[in-house]
């Protein structure tokens, strides 16, 4: 049974599915991990000869086949479609040039409605292409965390081979549940409070990789970057204290939500293809 987070596992048969579905259900049989299932998604808005084989027209894709694409990518991320190692070494900077690569494609799909929703839901389910995951040995923190001194020897054996070389060999969102266990692990028992810490700040850069932390985490990293823009701020601090009233109307958190969305959505037409443009359209922009 394919490991998930929670959810139940997905079998998918090749027959029931259309000419694009049947062509994506065989790219992700032939790629094991999650780097390679990622690269596949990539291969269809840049390879031609793929794109055509599958039926996808990459510069005006069916919203139906852009669907396919978000399902397949949620599937993904909640460990419904199993990754696993694929026997090669990459560390997860890769992955994030492949999602900026993806995300580069899905600026040139045409907007109408409909694409601009579905582009929307797949956007969170690609990693964080922030300057901290691009970098040539990114996620150091889980190495300084494996040599500390204040943890005994199963602990540090754990965190070495189950998550430090895991995750610089082949990331996939299959780590992210092991931190967590970590963690839990490391909150339960009788280790130092530093160790416990550092864990709970890797576990947090973790999420940032994987794009898996919340609306309001996202927000108040914008706020702390002083990102989008200065007029972006008292919009976002806004916001966030309608969320948080007690007593607040849908229609009051609505308005604030659309005129924060207006603002940070202005950012991301005028700014360029970036980390900062991803922070944005993460944070509400679209």
């Amino acid at each position: 049974d394919a490991p998930h987070l929670g959810h139940a596992a997905v079998k998918v048969v090749e027959g029931e599915l259309d000419t694009f579905g049947a062509a994506l259900v065989r790219a992700d049989k032939g790629a094991g991990s999650w780097r390679q299932k990622l690269e596949a998604v990539k291969t269809l808005f840049y390879d031609a000869a793929a794109a055509a084989a599958a039926g996808f027209a990459p510069a005006g894709p069916k919203t139906e086949h852009l669907a396919t694409i978000a399902i397949y990518l949620h599937f993904l991320s909640t460990g419904q479609v199993s990754c696993g190692e694929d026997g090669r070494h990459f560390r997860p900077n890769h992955h994030s040039m492949l999602a900026s690569a993806i995300d580069q494609a899905l600026d040139k799909v045409p907007v109408t409605p409909e694409n601009a929703y579905v582009v929307r839901k797949i956007r969170p389910l690609l990693p964080s292409y922030s300057s901290a995951y691009t970098a040539q040995v990114p996620l150091t923190r889980i190495r300084d965390i494996a040599h500390r001194g204040d943890i005994p020897k199963d602990m540090k054996d754990d965190i070495k081979h189950n998550l430090q070389n895991k995750l610089h060999r082949c990331a996939g969102p299959e780590d992210l549940v092991t931190a967590e266990r970590i963690l839990k692990q490391a909150e339960s028992g009788s280790y130092s409070g530093a160790f416990v810490a550092e864990m709970r700040t890797f576990l947090a850069e973790l999420r940032q990789f994987f794009n898996a932390g919340g609306l309001e985490d996202r927000l108040r990293d914008l706020q702390s970057r002083g990102e989008p823009s200065a007029a972006a701020q008292p919009l976002i601090m806004a916001f966030l204290e309608e969320k948080n009233r007690g007593g607040s109307s849908a229609e009051a958190k609505l308005k604030a939500l659309t005129a924060l969305r207006v603002e940070v959505g202005r950012c991301v037409s005028a700014g360029p293809h970036d980390e900062g443009r991803q922070r944005a359209r993460l944070g509400g922009g679209g």
